[in-house]
């Protein structure tokens, strides 16, 4: 991995994740119990399969159970967990038994359904999972209880929007590829711009993504071209530019509960800026059936996560379908009258697409050519 990348002529650090930190600590702690070897460093392999080194902070004994400490390192990235300590002990089980993860201290308990974790389950997400199971399975330990913890975690995710995920007690333990990629929020929209000018010399529209699980969709559906831009929460930036470079036809394609802001005309959905999306989603469900249920409306308003208003909609009526395509039109009639240029929606759920305001990517996800 290389250390340093280069964001707008300036070199920043890159730094680790909690999923690596922790996955760092557990492969210390088996070593101290497997060998009474208390290492000052050890090297864990990321998903993709580079290896990394990270250093040990320390090692204690707490309750009779044996702890490697990591302190995360997030570069210069401005991470909220940056510098927390994260500390991991297992315990071998029986045959049979699997991989159990857990917590005694700051990670949160997934309260919601419809996270990557389920309900009930401590919030250590499916990447650092596979990194510590990797990593017991290369000692021969096919069956443990793996206990992650964060110190003063509790404190920390009170600072995070873990809350309004339904994910109480602590932060999260993340990481898909293992590493934080700095990236201060000025430095990011300024790295679209080059990408925008050059999305715009080879093609007339372009396909806005708000992160990877819409880029995801977007790659394995039929309609796929070279022509997106992860753009985060900058839209109203990246549309701005974007007509500024002549092209035509502006694509946006996201998970509904991040584009249902831009109905409102939110240019910037990051939640701190733009947190209405129960009541635009309220506002779109009275609109959408031309009548004020009360009932309803509450529900939708107090929602938490949103995501559940798919199940909603199913239990209530069965017109989630319908409800999404008004929406996806609805957003695009609002975008276009206040840029002066025509706009596709693709509204998304997870790893499927709810509604498509464009035609022809719509009908082939679906199968249908007709």
């Amino acid at each position: 991995m290389q250390q340093y990348v280069n964001v707008n002529g300036q070199l920043l650090r890159r730094g680790f994740t909690t999923g690596t930190c922790a996955c760092a600590a557990l492969k210390a702690c088996i070593l101290w119990t497997l060998y009474d070897k208390k290492d000052p460093e050890v090297s864990v392999r990321l998903n993709e399969g580079s290896l990394v080194n990270l250093k040990i902070e320390s090692y204690e004994v707490i309750e009779g159970k044996k702890y490697a400490f990591v302190r995360k390192d997030a570069g210069d990235d401005s991470d909220i967990t940056n510098h927390c300590l994260i500390y991991v002990s297992y315990k071998a089980t029986e045959p049979g038994t699997g991989f159990v993860f857990t917590s005694a201290e700051g990670v949160g308990l997934v309260t919601k359904k419809g996270l990557d974790v389920r309900q009930g389950e401590y919030a250590i997400n499916p990447g650092p999972r596979k990194m510590m199971k990797s990593v017991l399975q290369e000692y021969g330990i096919n069956d443990a209880i793996i206990t992650v913890n964060v110190k003063d975690g509790q404190k920390i995710a009170i600072k995070t929007l873990n809350s309004s995920l339904g994910i109480v007690g602590g932060v999260s333990i993340l990481g898909t590829s293992g590493i934080v990629e700095p990236m201060s929020e000025e430095a990011w929209r300024e790295s679209l711009v080059p990408q925008i000018r050059m999305i715009g010399s080879y093609f007339s529209s372009i396909t806005l993504l708000s992160g990877g699980k819409s880029r995801k969709i977007y790659e394995t559906s039929t309609f796929f071209k070279n022509d997106f831009l992860l753009c985060g929460n900058f839209f109203g930036f990246s549309i701005e530019k974007a007509i500024e470079n002549h092209i035509k036809t502006i694509h946006i394609m996201g998970s509904f509960q991040k584009i249902i802001k831009l109905a409102g005309l939110n240019l910037n959905t990051d939640s701190r800026l733009s947190d209405s999306k129960n009541e635009l989603l309220a506002l779109m469900y009275i609109m959408f059936k031309k009548n004020y249920d009360e009932e309803m409306v509450k529900k939708i308003l107090s929602l938490n996560p949103i995501y559940n208003i798919i199940e909603l909609f199913d239990e209530h009526s069965g017109e989630s379908k319908a409800f999404f395509e008004f929406c996806g039109s609805y957003i695009a009639q609002k975008l276009e009258k206040r840029f002066n240029q025509p706009f596709i929606i693709t509204l998304c759920e997870k790893e499927r697409i709810l509604s498509h305001t464009g035609g022809l990517l719509y009908a082939l996800h679906n199968g249908n050519t007709d």
